[in-house]
């Protein structure tokens, strides 16, 4: 679904307004949709299945710490405005990788592995304001992501 919600945004029509993807480091693949936008309002449910629990936790705590926002954990996806989970199936060419996408639904990510996962939520928390009080407002974005070397960390 994640790579449908993907393709969806990169399939380009005449009235969208194409920018660079906001995010550091530069993922391996990303569009960004300035015609289609999500409010994250407050309250908003976030929803994950057993391997995305940390970062979906941390992604809560964040936003109610940093930026004034409570988020809330919900049991069904259909009630969630954040949905992360593990990817059914692994993007060929990548080893461990996350997909992000946001729509007017609200936002998907998958990852192949917990790691993952938490990574896609670093993306994401880059889309959202810095502020507290600043409502968060995304633009639509398709984010395919991954490690491109074997370690993760400032010094190699």
């Amino acid at each position: 679904m994640a790579l449908t919600a993907l393709a969806g945004i990169a399939g380009e029509t005449p009235d969208q307004q194409w920018s660079q993807v906001p995010i550091v480091p530069a993922p391996a693949i990303g569009v960004v949709d300035t015609t289609v936008h999500y409010t994250l309002h407050r309250g908003a449910g976030v929803w994950s299945d057993e391997h995305g629990i940390k970062a979906a936790n941390y992604l809560i705590g964040y936003c109610r710490d940093n930026l004034g926002l409570p988020l809330k954990m919900v049991n069904r996806k259909a009630e969630a405005a954040i949905r992360m989970c593990k990817a059914e199936q692994k993007i060929p060419g990548c080893n461990a990788s996350y997909i992000l996408s946001v729509n007017n639904t609200g936002v998907d990510l998958k990852g192949d592995t917990e790691d993952q996962i938490f990574y896609g939520v670093m993306s994401l928390l880059q889309l959202l304001p810095s502020r507290p009080g600043d409502v968060p407002v995304m633009n639509g974005i398709g984010v395919v992501d991954n490690n491109r070397y074997g370690y993760r960390g400032m010094h190699l």
